[in-house]
């Protein structure tokens, strides 16, 4: 950004260059050589530097073939950041939007009181009851490191997981509708799904998951076996299934449950204009509860000034065999102890 002339030194015109040279000390100008040949010393700087980086690329590139819960937070911090370029993020955000040739679902819906709904080509993220209440009351995703800190969350399974493979303060959204694409009709986060659009990733420093941590928790993952590192990487994972041990590692957003899209190290994820629809799950235990928590959420939204955004109950039945749940599916259903404006946030 240029100066402002006229801001700084009150003149206009033709007198702004004079101003500007009149207001430099004596002392204060350039007297040194013309051009960086005349400079002895740049070479030697410019070798330093190289070596420099090479350097710090053998660390990270050594951080990267240890078992990720093998390093501190700061080894982690470091790889998150070295692997989480712009480049990477805007490319797996094209992905997203359907930019790239990424087999992205195209027209999948599902039918909520009588109407169709997206089941994919957006994000979706479930939670809990209560976790669900405070994202609206503060118009914001938080990560579970946030949550946790401030008592606004249901405690998960997977919460010691997620801090030991450094996404503990990442911000998680799966690709697809999961229960719907799953035939179960049930999340193991939490019965209210919130659905996107994908600009809520816009400027986002975002990374995409090759597999859950939690599905493979018995493993000594490292940090390339857990996430893409590159947009070469994610091409490669598009061309080709070799090496994978089941089908749904591909790089395939129509049916693939593994590769969760998250927001690095960010405590909090704005709703902006791009939350579309929430949808609501049938509760197993107690039939018909899923009508009180409609009326709540519909309730939370009008008093956040949102009361637009749909609010539906699933048509189909979800599965009673389904066991994967995060934690006791009565804790997913818990609602807030009295009055909504009790909640502690």
């Amino acid at each position: 950004m240029g100066i402002d002339w006229e801001w700084m030194l009150g003149a206009e015109g033709a007198d702004l260059q004079r101003a500007y040279e009149d207001s430099i000390p004596d002392n204060d100008y350039y007297d040194g050589p013309d051009d960086y040949d005349d400079y002895e010393e740049d070479e030697g700087e410019e070798g330093v530097i190289e070596e420099e980086i090479q350097q710090a690329e053998a660390e990270i590139e050594a951080l990267s073939q240890r078992p990720i819960r093998s390093l501190t937070d700061e080894e982690r911090e470091s790889l998150g950041e070295h692997y989480t370029s712009p480049a990477t993020s805007g490319y797996i955000r094209a992905i997203l939007n359907g930019e790239k040739n990424n087999f992205r679902g195209r027209d999948t819906y599902l039918t909520c009181e009588g109407e169709n709904y997206p089941a994919c080509d957006r994000l979706f993220h479930a939670n809990s009851v209560k976790t669900s209440i405070n994202f609206i009351r503060r118009m914001a995703l938080f990560s579970r490191k946030f949550g946790e800190e401030r008592y606004l969350q249901t405690v998960q399974n997977s919460d010691i997981i997620d801090k030991e493979f450094g996404v503990w303060n990442d911000i998680f959204f799966d690709n697809v509708d999961i229960p719907y694409k799953s035939g179960n009709n049930v999340s193991a986060y939490g019965p209210v799904m919130f659905v996107f659009k994908v600009d809520i990733l816009k400027n986002a420093n975002v990374r995409m998951l090759k597999c859950n941590p939690w599905n493979r928790r018995d493993e000594d993952l490292k940090y390339s076996d857990i996430f893409f590192t590159s947009s070469d990487d994610i091409k490669e994972g598009i061309r080709s299934n070799e090496g994978a041990t089941i089908d749904i590692m591909r790089v395939n957003f129509l049916g693939d449950f593994e590769h969760h899209t998250t927001v690095y190290d960010t405590e909090e994820l704005s709703f902006g204009d791009n939350l579309e629809a929430i949808y609501i799950e049938k509760c197993i235990n107690t039939p018909g509860r899923e009508n009180e928590l409609k009326t709540l959420i519909e309730n939370t939204l009008v008093e956040m000034g949102i009361g637009g955004v749909p609010v539906v109950i699933r048509d189909n039945e979800p599965s009673r065999e389904f066991i994967g749940y995060a934690t006791d599916q009565d804790k997913l259903w818990e609602f807030p102890n009295g009055d909504i404006d009790q909640i502690d946030l």
